[in-house]
């Protein structure tokens, strides 16, 4: 215990001593300038542009970028709004609730107020367990106009002084101009999938394929679509459907599904309904909290029609956060657009070749208009460009990737896969049996793709060079 004592108490005394005297000086020649964002940091730190968020922070954060010591520690870099009706020594009395928690074995929690180069910090210091070794956690909250910055130091026990020289130094060195972009500029991502497309929160991660017990909901009896979802604090999205039996009506179906709470032994609380006006029609609502393990969810589920089957949206974070995050959900419902099936099975596109199905062709394969890549393309660019006008176009792949649908030996394929890139991100755009099926998007902040020319070839011909190259290469073949 005394030896511990010592440790953190060490460690504290370097801290102050570098906060207050800057003695300590370390050479700095890396340097970072982006989006109105400047600092230094030592040339032998690495730099990421992806940070995790503190694991005891329960608050929506967007990260700026990580700065890795190897060996000895890293720094995470933040920014969150700052709420109009909240300060931030409120918020930051509320952030750290994890820590009153018995079990994060959290322990030398300490709080106090640090002013660096003029810089006032409110910071929270603690150590939590990593496995066998505890590690120590510096958290450096800093308001600045209408935000938070939020500077997490992590290293072990035993960090060194020159660690702790370089992270005071970052901290001197940090400043935010004029042109500064907030993190919540970025434009929403966009979905599609099947009849319903939305847009949802920047940053959130989606997923669309679901195998065995999981593609199915059992409480709702109800298929998978589509969950996006995010962390610290979990909030998630699950769009899932439902068949609607010739004859039934969707309200007599969605009083069946709940009777279950009245069901001996179902844990149910604070359950209540109504109706809601989303994308044209008159849905219906479920709220109730239910457990999943040891923590509680708080639950929002909306029913709506379309094309004759039900069509549920699932939202579901921590019970004491719902109404902090309800307005995330009500983005996502005034984005959602509904898609009715025509009332006429749509031509097939006249520009499709006529040559004969080979016989290496599966059943499935045929099941649609096969397009070639040109002709999917023309469908998926529109979407792009509604997008950003600063999209480009580097790459396509036949359905193969996806479906398991092999490319036809006359170039056309059931489904195309298309990339585009737009500044910091990756643009994915699905095209299936005729139509866009799917759209999302990807951080991406590489320089590996080029893109396409204007001339590039259509499908058919490509094949077309492709044999005859072969046949010039190996003339016995």
């Amino acid at each position: 215990m005394r030896n511990r004592e010592l440790v953190a108490l060490c460690a504290l005394a370097i801290i102050f001593a570098v906060f207050t005297s800057g003695c300590l000086c370390v050479k700095q020649s890396g340097h970072f300038e982006a989006n109105g964002i400047v600092f230094d940091y030592p040339a032998n730190w690495k730099l990421s542009l992806e940070a995790k968020p503190p694991p005891m922070v329960s608050l929506p954060l967007q990260a700026i970028c990580q700065l890795i010591a190897v060996g000895e520690g890293q720094i995470s870099i933040f920014w969150m709004e700052l709420p109009a009706d909240r300060n931030r020594i409120e918020l930051f009395a509320t952030a750290y609730s994890k820590l009153n928690d018995p079990d994060s074995n959290a322990r030398e929690v300490k709080e106090s107020e640090k002013t660096v180069q003029g810089k006032v910090f409110l910071t929270k210091e603690y150590q939590i367990p990593w496995g066998e070794p505890y590690r120590q956690y510096q958290d450096y909250w800093w308001e600045k106009d209408s935000g938070l910055f939020l500077f997490s130091l992590y290293s072990g026990l035993g960090n060194s002084q020159e660690f702790q020289a370089s992270a005071a130094q970052v901290l001197e060195s940090f400043s935010v101009q004029s042109g500064f972009l907030l993190p919540t500029t970025q434009a929403p991502s966009s979905f599609e999938l099947q009849d319903v497309s939305f847009k949802y929160p920047p940053g959130w991660e989606v997923k669309t394929k679901f195998s065995g017990p999981e593609a199915h909901d059992p409480e709702l009896d109800a298929r998978r679509l589509c969950r996006t979802f995010t962390q610290n604090p979990y909030r998630s999205l699950e769009v899932l459907q439902k068949d609607l039996p010739e004859g039934a009506s969707m309200e007599t179906i969605f009083q069946a599904t709940y009777n279950r709470f009245e069901e001996p032994g179902v844990q149910v609380r604070d359950v209540s309904e109504g109706t809601l006006s989303v994308g044209g029609q008159t849905a219906l609502v479920k709220f109730y909290n239910r457990p999943s393990g040891e923590p509680w969810w708080r639950v929002e589920d909306v029913w709506l029609k379309v094309n004759g089957k039900i069509l549920i949206l699932s939202f579901t974070t921590y019970p004491e956060q719902f109404s902090q995050f309800q307005p995330e959900f009500e983005q996502v419902l005034s984005s959602l657009r509904l898609t009715p099936k025509p009332t006429e099975t749509p031509n097939t596109p006249t520009a499709l070749s006529t040559t004969s199905p080979s016989a290496s062709e599966t059943p499935s394969a045929l099941e649609g208009p096969l397009l070639t890549v040109r002709q999917a393309f023309a469908l998926a660019e529109p979407k792009a460009k509604a997008y950003s006008k600063e999209v480009k176009f580097v790459a396509a792949f036949s359905g193969i990737r996806q479906t398991g649908e092999a490319i036809l030996e006359d170039g056309r394929s059931l489904a195309w896969e298309f990339w585009f890139l737009v500044p910091g991100e990756k643009l994915i755009i699905s095209v299936q049996k005729g139509r866009v099926t799917e759209v999302k998007n990807e951080a991406y902040q590489g320089s590996f793709y080029m893109p396409m020319p204007e001339g590039w070839i259509d499908s058919p011909l490509a094949i077309k060079r492709a044999r005859e190259e072969f046949a010039k290469n190996h003339p016995d073949a």
